[in-house]
């Protein structure tokens, strides 16, 4: 017998984060091209299509928040980005008719955007949780790309069912002392931060 070992392939992305990052630093007149190399990234490898690593992507929101002297880079980004630009899972979940339909759709192909992310989908009694796994993303380079995944989830819903959904809350696993209530008026609902998940209950 010969004993085989499975390679395992690291969690990929399309670049949808890291595209929306390039452009945000450059309009700040910020050099792109060190984060980028500081990432494992280069430019090309963002702008060709082909699928980049989520945990360089996720680097790289890292270094553009402290190029950026930004901690709150993530929600930002978010605000300003089209959820469109995110391409066919937008298109996918555009085929909802009703919020519950959407979230249940963004659950189950969200991984088209980014391998790492695991969404799951839970009835409550007054009304669902939708709770977010970052599987292979070392939570300390992650923060800004995981702020940034929930707030532009939650706008990208918003343009699909033409209304500002309010979460009745949003929690947070890592731990944040500034900024609270921007993320407070951002998701229209309380935010909580060193919760034991990263969840938004609707």
């Amino acid at each position: 017998m010969t004993n085989e070992t499975t390679r395992q392939v690291p969690p990929t992305a399309t670049g949808f984060a890291a595209r929306q990052a390039i452009a945000a630093v450059r309009k700040r007149d910020i050099a792109v091209e060190p984060l980028l190399q500081r990432a494992g990234l280069s430019e090309r490898d963002v702008e060709s299509g082909r699928r980049i690593s989520a945990v360089a992507q996720s680097r790289l929101l890292e270094y553009a928040a402290e190029a950026l002297g930004d901690s709150a880079f993530g929600l930002h980004l978010a605000q300003q980005t089209n959820p469109r630009e995110a391409r066919l899972l937008f298109y996918v979940t555009s085929a909802a008719t009703n919020v519950g339909d959407t979230i249940g759709l963004y659950a189950r192909y969200c991984r088209i955007v980014n391998e790492t992310m695991d969404v799951k989908l839970s009835q409550a009694q007054d009304g669902a949780i939708v709770e977010f796994n970052f599987v292979g993303l070392p939570r300390h380079h992650a923060l800004q790309s995981i702020e940034f995944t929930l707030a532009v989830t939650l706008k990208g819903l918003r343009e699909l069912v033409g209304r500002r959904v309010r979460p009745t809350k949003v929690a947070f696993a890592h731990t944040r002392n500034a900024h609270i209530r921007e993320f407070e008026r951002f998701f229209g609902s309380p935010v909580e931060f060193g919760a034991t998940s990263d969840q938004v209950s609707m």
